[in-house]
Order: C-alpha cells, then sequence, then structure tokens
C-alpha cells in the first residue's frame, strides 16, 4: 500500500475532522510517525493532530489539552504563528470552561490578543474578536465594579478596531461572523443582522460552524444582558426561530442502581420530569443496573415517539402520556416474576447449562434473555438498533449524531449510556447505541495505570457476529449482575487474547453519574435510589459480615466524594444546574451522645415512611401495588422538592396511578406502613407477614 505524501495526508485528516472522527485522523497522522508525537515534523500536521486530541469529546480532558499543547509547543520554525497562537488561545479556553481556574483565562486572552496585536491583518479579527469576548467573561468573573469596567471598555474597543480595521475588506466566511459579533457585542443590532444576511446569501455553511457563530452570540449575549436575538434569526431557516428560546445546557439524567426498588422509584423521577416538560431536554440518560431496566425500556418508548412524530408536533402531553404507559407496561412485566424465572424455574436443561464450568453460558446470560423475550422483544432486538433518526432528519449519508446535531431540536435525541464494570480492568464499562467499551475520560493515567479497553463499535470489519449483534437484553443484564446472586457475563476475544468479565454497574458508580460526565453534560439531574450504608448499634465481627461492612463503607465514602465532587462543580459554575433526589432525603443524621439519646420522629411529618422506604429490598422479584405506588409516589414527591427550591414551573397531572396511595402516606396508614416494614426482607418477606398475621 503506498505511503501518502504529507500534503495528501493533510486533505485525508482534514476531510475526517470535519465528520468529527477525530480518533481516525489521530490514527492517520500516528501512523506515518510510527506512533511518536516528537517526530510529527509537519507544521500544518502538528496543528491538526492538537486540534485532534483537544476536540475529541471522548478523550480524557485532564491530558488531551495538556498534549495537545504540548505538540502545539513543540512547533519549531513555526511558519503560521498566528495559527498556532490562536489554537492555544482555543485550548486554554476549553481548559477555563472544564476546570474553571482562572489562570487558564489569562492565558487564553493573552494567546488571542497576541495573534490580533502581532498578526491583525492576517487574523482577520480571529484572535481579537474572542478576545474581546474573554474580557467580557474575566469582567463578569472578578465582579470588581471598577476594574471589571476597565475590562467591559477593553472588550468594546477591541470590537470597535475590528469594525474599523475590516468593514470595507473583502469578506471570507469567517470575517462575516467575526463583525457580525463585533456589532453586536456592542450593541448594533442592525448592522448585526445585515451583516448575517449577507453571510447567508454569500457562502454556505456547514451545520457545526453555524453552530459555533450562534452559541459565541447567544453566550456573549447573556454576558451583555441582551434579551432580544432576533438579529441573530438570518443564521436559521424561516421554522427555526424557536432555537433562540433554547438553552445551551447540555442536560444529562442519572437513573441509580437499585434493583426493582429502583426502577419504580424512577417512574416517579419520570413522572415528575414530564409534568415539568423537562424530558424534551434530556441528552444524555446514563443508567445503572435497576435504572438501566427501565430507563432502557424509557428509551425505547422515547426512540418509537421521535421517529413517529416531527419535532415542531411533539408537546408534553406525548411525554406525560409515555409516561403513563411505561408505569402500566412496567408493572405488568415485574409481575412475571423475573428473578424466580431465572433462579428455579429456568427448566433442567438451562439449569445443567447452568453447572457446566468454562461453557461462557451462565444464568445471568438467561437474565438478558428474559429480560429481552419480556420487556424490550417488542421494540428492539440489538443494541445497534438503539440509533435514534427522527422524523424530520433529511442528510440521508449521515446518521443522525445528538452531540452535533441537537442544538436545533427542540425534543433533544438522547444518547443512551448503559453502565457496567469491568473486572479486568476496575474500570466503567459503557453500552451505547454504536459502540462498546471503556470511555477514556473515565481514566486517569497519572495514578490508574489498567488496561484501557477502547471502544468498539458494532459496524467495524471483522468484528463477530455475536458482538455485532449484541442484544439489549444481554447489555442490561451485564448492568444488572448483581455480585453473588448474578455471576458477570463473559465477553470472550472481543479483545485479541482476553477474557472480559462484565458485572453490575453500580460496582464502580452505582449513581450513573460516570456516563454524564464522559458526555461532558453540564446540568445533572439524578434520581438516586440505591442502596445506602445503614447504622448499626451492634457491628458484626464476623469475617464474612467485616467483609461485606468494609465494602459497603468504601462504595458509601465513593458516593460522597463524587456528589462533593458535583457539588464542588456547582459552586465553581462548571455546572449550570446540579438536581439530586436519593432515598434519605429529608432523614436526620444525628449526633449519638454517651447517655445514648437519639432523636425519634416528629409527629405529623413523612420521615418514618421515608425511613422505611429507603430500606425496601433491592431485588429482581415481584413488587406489590403497596411497594410499587409507594416507590414511584416517594420518587415523584422528593423531585417535586427539588423542583420547587429551583423555581421550575409545572401544573400536577392528577391522573398519576401512584397518587392513590398518596392519602394513606399522609395518614401513615397502619396496613401501609406494616406492608413496607416487611418490604426490606428478601426471602422471608411471605413468612414474616403469615407469622404477623
Amino acid at each position: 500500500m503506498r505511503t501518502l505524501s504529507e500534503e495528501e495526508l493533510l486533505k485525508v485528516v482534514k476531510k475526517l475532522k470535519q465528520n468529527c472522527k477525530y480518533n481516525l485522523a489521530r490514527k492517520e497522522i500516528l501512523s506515518k510517525y510510527d506512533d511518536d508525537l516528537i517526530k510529527v515534523s509537519n507544521n500544518n500536521l502538528s496543528r491538526e493532530l492538537a486540534q485532534c486530541y483537544y476536540k475529541d469529546l471522548e478523550l480524557n480532558k485532564d491530558f488531551s489539552y495538556d498534549i495537545a499543547l504540548s505538540i502545539l509547543h513543540s512547533i519549531d520554525s513555526d511558519d503560521n504563528k498566528k495559527e498556532t497562537l490562536c489554537l492555544k488561545g482555543a485550548i486554554y479556553k476549553r481548559k477555563w470552561e472544564y476546570k474553571a481556574n482562572i489562570k487558564d483565562l489569562y492565558k487564553s486572552i493573552e494567546y488571542y490578543e497576541n495573534a490580533y496585536i502581532e498578526y491583525k491583518y492576517d487574523d482577520n479579527g480571529y484572535g481579537g474578536i474572542n478576545a474581546s469576548y474573554l474580557y467580557d467573561v474575566l469582567a463578569k468573573e472578578l465582579n470588581d465594579n471598577n476594574y471589571s469596567n476597565i475590562l467591559v471598555k477593553k472588550a468594546d474597543d477591541l470590537r470597535t478596531d475590528i469594525i474599523e480595521s475590516f468593514k470595507d475588506e473583502e469578506k471570507d466566511k469567517w470575517l462575516y461572523h467575526i463583525l457580525a459579533q463585533a456589532y453586536f457585542g456592542n450593541k448594533d443590532f442592525k448592522n448585526c443582522e445585515e451583516t448575517l444576511k449577507n453571510s447567508i446569501k454569500d457562502f454556505e455553511y456547514d451545520d457545526w460552524e453555524i453552530f459555533t457563530t450562534y452559541k459565541q452570540l447567544k453566550l456573549l449575549g447573556k454576558l451583555k444582558n441582551i434579551d432580544d436575538l432576533t438579529c441573530l434569526l438570518p443564521l436559521f431557516d424561516k421554522d427555526e426561530s424557536h432555537i433562540l428560546e433554547l438553552s445551551l445546557d447540555k442536560k444529562g439524567l442519572a437513573l441509580s442502581g437499585g434493583g426493582f426498588r429502583a426502577s419504580f422509584f424512577h417512574l416517579g423521577t419520570l413522572a415528575k420530569l414530564a409534568e415539568c416538560d423537562m424530558l424534551k431536554d434530556i441528552e444524555v440518560l446514563s443508567t445503572v443496573s435497576g435504572g438501566s431496566i427501565i430507563g432502557v425500556l424509557y428509551y425505547l418508548k422515547l426512540q418509537k415517539l421521535l421517529e413517529e412524530k416531527y419535532d415542531i408536533n411533539i408537546t408534553k402531553d406525548d411525554y406525560i402520556e409515555l409516561v403513563h404507559d411505561l408505569i402500566d407496561e412496567f408493572f405488568e412485566v415485574v409481575h412475571s416474576d423475573i428473578r424466580n424465572s431465572v433462579l428455579w424455574k429456568s427448566g433442567i436443561l438451562k439449569t445443567i447449562k447452568f453447572l457446566i464450568p468454562f461453557n461462557g453460558y451462565s444464568r445471568t446470560n438467561k437474565l438478558g434473555e428474559l429480560y429481552q423475550k419480556r420487556i424490550y422483544k417488542k421494540y428492539k432486538k440489538y443494541m445497534k438498533d438503539l440509533i435514534i433518526t427522527p422524523k424530520d432528519w433529511k442528510d440521508k449519508k449521515e446518521i443522525f449524531k445528538p452531540r452535533f446535531n441537537n442544538w436545533r431540536r427542540k425534543n433533544k435525541i438522547p444518547i443512551l449510556v448503559i453502565n457496567a464494570t469491568n473486572l479486568n480492568s476496575g474500570h466503567n464499562w459503557q453500552f451505547q447505541a454504536s459502540k462498546m467499551g471503556e470511555p477514556e475520560y473515565m481514566s486517569d493515567l497519572e495514578i490508574n495505570k489498567n488496561h484501557r479497553f477502547d471502544w468498539v463499535r458494532y459496524d467495524n470489519k471483522g468484528l463477530q457476529t455475536k458482538f455485532k449483534n449484541f442484544s439489549i437484553g444481554q447489555a442490561v443484564a451485564c448492568s444488572s449482575a448483581v455480585p453473588v446472586l448474578f455471576t458477570p457475563i463473559v465477553l470472550e476475544n472481543l479483545y485479541e487474547d482476553y477474557k472480559l468479565s462484565i458485572s453490575d454497574g453500580g460496582v464502580y458508580d452505582n449513581q450513573g453519574f460516570s456516563g454524564l460526565l464522559s458526555e461532558e453534560c453540564d446540568y445533572i439531574i439524578c434520581s438516586d435510589a440505591s442502596g445506602q450504608m445503614d447504622n448499626q448499634k451492634s457491628s458484626t465481627t464476623t469475617l464474612y459480615g467485616t467483609n461485606k461492612r468494609t465494602i459497603d463503607i468504601q462504595m458509601d465514602r465513593s458516593r460522597e466524594l463524587i456528589f462533593e465532587d458535583l457539588k464542588n462543580r456547582r459552586e465553581k459554575g462548571i455546572l449550570k444546574g446540579f438536581l439530586f433526589t436519593h432515598l434519605k432525603e429529608g432523614l436526620n443524621s444525628n449526633e449519638v451522645k454517651q447517655e445514648d439519646t437519639i432523636q425519634k420522629f416528629e409527629e405529623n411529618d413523612d420521615k418514618e415512611f421515608q425511613e422505611l422506604i429507603s430500606n425496601v429490598r433491592t431485588d429482581l422479584d415481584v413488587f406489590s401495588k403497596t411497594e410499587s405506588y409507594s416507590l414511584m409516589y416517594n420518587g415523584y414527591e422528593l423531585f417535586e422538592r427539588r423542583i420547587i427550591n429551583n423555581d421550575i414551573n409545572y401544573i400536577v397531572d392528577e391522573n398519576w396511578v401512584f397518587l392513590n396511595i398518596k392519602d394513606n402516606i399522609k395518614e401513615k396508614s397502619k396496613k401501609l406502613m406494616d406492608e413496607i416494614k416487611l418490604s426490606k426482607y428478601q426471602f422471608t418477606r411471605r413468612f414474616r407477614k403469615w407469622w404477623r398475621n
């Protein structure tokens, strides 16, 4: 095979980048230089390689940004210093957005402004317009009246200089948009609109180019307190004026593990989100274990809706109706008794198959088969079938890519992330609609030296059929293969000479945060029905009991660390929103004094019910109506509290079936409370009920 020249390689790389195939572009460049970054001698290829690192959303930003900068810093005899300076400015801007370290913001301004000062006319105002925007960002960040006013004036002066320098120049497609931003930032909306009209008339823009300009203008409008954005309408088609009202926040929903207890709790959360018309905004759905069971069913029903109705015609009522149907459908599924069908009703042939060692078939495989047959069969069969093609998607050559194409839509197409754990590496394992593997985002290369198993795409040439056609049921079974009760599912020879053991997603991250962070969500909603460590008056000293308690402590600590990290991101402004509900919300954490007095539950509140509901078993057996409705109501009611605190408007739908139990909960009905008290017992519940009666 003939080796490409550097000029030919440059064309190939640019084409791959246009389709956002940064991973392939990197491989093309590095293969020419024996996978050695230092050997890349062509300056243009070095700049392209740096872009392929910092723009790739699948990479861990803790190192990809630094690698990109190291490539740019290593360029000798730079023949396009202006371009290199602007790239450095762009990377430091991304670092600022990712970590909120103000030093990165200063660095970004420095590189952009130097590019404008040193190469003003070669730069066409690009460095200057970015520096002006970042001066406004810095002014808001510092919030110092005198100094902030100086920075704002500096930003306005830069924009004025750009306008005076380039308004009469011959314009390329980017100069038009740079001038439009300069006019907009200086609140000359008439000239902004006229410039955008001329740009669309004179040039054809790719979708990402329109989005890049619009995003910067909208963010600038927020900084400048500009509410009327109608001057930006020339960027869009006549029927797309709704885009101006859409938020730029990338919202993600995490549904935690916790067996069917979690599934029912999440149904209540979904019901409240539907009432608030927030389901249409979800761009990533990250699920774990019991959250995967219900989350995938929700996704399949949503896929049907999005592929059958035009975006403009989908309303809040469609989501409410969808969740009503989901509740009815799932209740029937639970009453088919999936757990006992696997453990005791598999039939003699299946049971014998379980007992044969090393045959690659376990009761967890059987669990996946039952999921597929009883829950997902009437929708889709394989993971690759989960790619959503919205009814109004016009591009017949390319599939709809939620990461890049969602920004125009009122009703977002979510990326589904089914979380599991790779016991071989100890890393988060994900199943998505187009691929499976370990996200690089979650691997900290400084301290974690275990192998990372790269993404495997279902359409890879040469991939075995069993992996190309990996079933939805098997993926959910991996995610919900609770240790001890279920063995891992084995993926043999997916990678050469490796036999992977894929287990319950809760082993790594039982809340599903990793799926949202790896997809760069900046507004996180989490419904957490996972088991939380209980207080013990007398802790066990047996070897088994001590080992189990130790594991519980480690998982509890891991959950706390993740929560603290997200809270810290919210305080820094990296996260635009963080809504988090969990089963022990509102319960007291009491100080136990020497005299051993513990605060009792107050009268006329729901704390006793909350304590009981938090102890409901995490199992896959049959749940009664009382148990199911109580869990759904609890998820619904807890999320309502969060929404009230965040000033989100909604109208209650009185038709939710679980609201029938509301009065019994408020009145602490003895029958209800007695049944919920017994709900924590996995195998002795019926006997205890009989004995009590």
